[in-house]
């Protein structure tokens, strides 16, 4: 796939040190397009506006691209996008440049991408949090995930471990298509446990980045790809998120950017969730079903225009259990208990409560972790839910 002249003409001005996002703007204020400034209009402008040093790199960028001069990284660009037919640079002057993002403020001016494009034309949901999250946490990344996926939302996240993986994950497993926003260049996956990950991505979604190619995994880069999370979404979607937590800025961009802002509440002793709950004092709608999300109207318009007659997946299953076991997961309720105090609150004997331990371990509804045991997922029984 070729570079439109338009985003040739982006790339050669995204190689001049101190020309960042926000320069870029103020420039493209000025000339009002690319194709105005090579050119050579706006040039008197220009040159008051800039500092001298800065339009000596932009006047020699300019003389390089009308002597027709091959620039390196223009001839990487090139190179990669020959490799692969699902490859794609597309820059804020083509049609193809996705509509929410533009919405937000300074959008990338180039962004990268590998995959299937029109996922971009779908409605979607951004699923962020924790790094390190609870078993709880993970098993709600996953229902929530695996049932906008299945109604036909795009999963959008940041390819990180913890939660993001967890989104990405359930939403390939229901056949749905998700997008994962990178912090580094397309042909650097970070973190390197994803690869394989990524790769999946490729062939049922789409990978995207404003970074270089080559570009590694820098600090300051992931608040801007958190921008762009959010900026490819109708919401935000925070699962856990501890008060210090990137999440949170995953959140602020969502607001700044007029993006619903969803939470899943917890235990007040959950330190995973501490930043949820403070954006659910903040005004973030708290959520405890994927209904809760669906019932946005806006949202549900457009899952109805995209996915005519598909079902949303539910947001807890049934689980075959009897009177002993149900009574088990009362007991034990939403947080982590160990094996003594089950053992004092339940009449059976310590054999038969192994015994039923392990039965619902083998059901998958609750499993041993450091300090005892924890349920994992939403689970209905005739009338009654029991997370």
């Amino acid at each position: 796939m070729s570079i439109s002249p338009a985003c040739r003409r982006v790339l050669l001005l995204s190689s001049i040190k101190g020309l960042g996002v926000k320069r870029f703007y103020e420039l493209f204020s000025v000339v009002g397009s690319t194709e105005a400034l090579f050119a050579g209009k706006f040039v008197d402008e220009l040159r008051a506006s800039l500092s001298p040093a800065l339009w000596r790199s932009i006047a020699a960028v300019l003389s390089k691209a009308n002597c027709q001069c091959d620039d390196f990284y223009l001839l990487t660009v090139e190179s990669w996008l020959t490799g692969c037919d699902s490859r794609r640079v597309i820059c804020i002057e083509d049609s193809s440049y996705p509509e929410l993002l533009k919405q937000v403020f300074n959008p990338p001016p180039v962004l990268y991408f590998q995959g299937e494009l029109s996922v971009l034309a779908r409605p979607s949901i951004s699923i962020v949090g924790s790094r390190k999250p609870s078993l709880p946490g993970l098993r709600h990344a996953q229902t929530f995930a695996g049932a906008l996926a299945a109604k036909g939302v795009c999963v959008t996240s940041g390819l990180a471990l913890g939660i993001d993986g967890a989104a990405h994950r359930a939403a390939l497993q229901v056949g749905g298509v998700t997008c994962a926003v990178l912090a580094t260049g397309l042909d650097r996956v970070y973190p390197r446990q994803h690869e394989s990950l990524a790769k999946e991505i490729m062939n049922q979604g789409l990978l995207v980045s404003e970074m270089k190619l080559g570009t590694p995994p820098l600090p300051h880069h992931f608040p801007r790809r958190n921008r762009i999370v959010s900026g490819l979404s109708h919401g935000v979607l925070v699962v856990e998120a501890g008060v210090k937590s990137g999440s949170l800025i995953s959140a602020r961009f969502a607001i700044e950017q007029n993006r619903e802002v969803y939470a899943v509440p917890s235990s007040i002793d959950n330190l995973h969730a501490k930043g949820c709950h403070h954006l659910i004092k903040q005004g973030a709608r708290l959520v405890e079903c994927v209904d809760d999300i669906l019932e946005d109207a806006q949202l549900s318009s457009m899952i109805k225009s995209e996915m005519s007659g598909s079902a949303v997946a539910p947001s807890a299953e049934y689980v075959d259990l009897d009177e002993e076991e149900r009574a088990l997961l009362q007991v034990m309720g939403f947080e982590c208990v160990t094996f003594d105090f089950l053992s004092e609150q339940l009449p059976e004997t310590v054999d038969y409560l192994v015994q039923r331990l392990l039965i619902l371990e083998v059901k998958g509804v609750i499993a041993q972790v450091p300090g005892g045991y924890q349920a994992l997922k939403t689970v209905n029984f005739g009338d009654h839910k029991i997370v």
